[in-house]
């Protein structure tokens, strides 16, 4: 497999410190790793001044849980895509508002293509001016892709099975990639699911079962497991409050969703650090030949 260069390597960490939070403060840090085959590189990076999402009109700050995420599976894709003999043409499926989209295609290689499917996208969606090499469209793309995205999507839809297979068969090439995402463990689903629009969570077994269906499973894990505990007390707590018919207004539900983060700089750079850490950890006992468990549940599959 050919090694990641240190100049792609920087060109994530510089994407990220020019769209990531800015929520961490006026002095601000980010630490950044790749890992590919026995390779380690990592950088840290602090900037001095940096304007707000909502001054750049991207929004409400980033949660720290869609950072590391984010991180993650950009590292995750890069690493795929380095192993491709030319440019890679790629699907993100459930794009929403592409700013993952945008800090990979930062990440890769000259020529390579996304494109960001997403049916919620508005007519002023379809119509900004996004990056050379990225477009958005809300129909579904009348060709196959050499890599597809699919984070957290399938949880959305209603016949899963169904859906998967459509990716498999009109979606993606032969022989392609598809990095895949859901929420693991039903046990831990609850109202902040339902406000979200998922049918379910998945056993990550389950899981893996559905995608051997379609695909061969290449890697597998779960990450943030460092979140199990609070959200099965948050679970807990929504389970307490309609027995005794207590108002959910009385007592804070699951974590603040992506949408509406407004911790202060010090907590959000507490939290993001603490979420890097944990994925983190997950690899390493990956490498190991354990698997931690996790709120989330994510794979790398082959097509056929």
């Amino acid at each position: 497999m050919r090694s990641l260069t240190a100049s792609t390597q920087r060109t994530i960490l510089k994407q990220f410190v020019a769209k990531s939070p800015c929520q961490l403060g006026r002095v601000r840090s980010l630490e950044f790793a790749l890992h590919d085959g026995g390779h380690t590189a990592s950088y840290r990076a602090r900037w001095e001044t940096c304007v707000d999402l909502s001054e750049r009109n991207l929004g409400a700050p980033r949660h720290p849980w869609e950072i590391a995420r984010a991180m993650f599976f950009i590292s995750t894709t890069v690493r795929i895509v380095s192993q491709a003999a030319g440019p890679v043409d790629l699907l993100d499926l459930g794009a929403g508002d592409a700013w993952l989209a945008e800090g990979l295609l930062e990440a890769l290689p000259p020529n390579c293509t996304i494109t960001c499917w997403d049916i919620n996208y508005t007519d002023e969606d379809l119509t900004h001016e996004d990056h050379a090499g990225l477009r958005r469209t809300r129909t579904q793309p009348d060709r196959k892709f050499d890599l597809v995205l699919m984070l957290d999507v399938l949880e959305h839809i209603a016949d899963d099975a169904e859906f998967l297979q459509s990716v498999a068969d009109s979606m993606l090439k032969s022989g392609g990639r598809i990095v895949f995402s859901v929420p693991a463990h039903p046990r831990l689903f609850s109202s902040h699911d339902t406000e979200l629009g998922h049918f379910r969570r998945y056993v990550p077994k389950a899981a893996s079962t559905l995608l051997a269906t379609q695909f061969e499973i290449v890697e597998e894990g779960s990450l943030f497991a460092s979140l199990l505990l609070p959200r099965a007390v948050s679970v807990l707590l929504e389970k307490a409050r309609s027995v005794r018919s207590i108002p959910t207004t009385t007592c804070p539900d699951s974590p603040v969703g992506l949408g509406g983060w407004s911790a202060g700089p010090r907590l959000t750079q507490l939290l993001t650090k603490a979420l890097k850490a944990d994925v983190r950890i997950g690899e390493f006992a990956r490498s190991k030949g354990a698997t931690l468990p996790g709120l989330t549940y994510f794979a790398v599959c082959a097509a056929p």
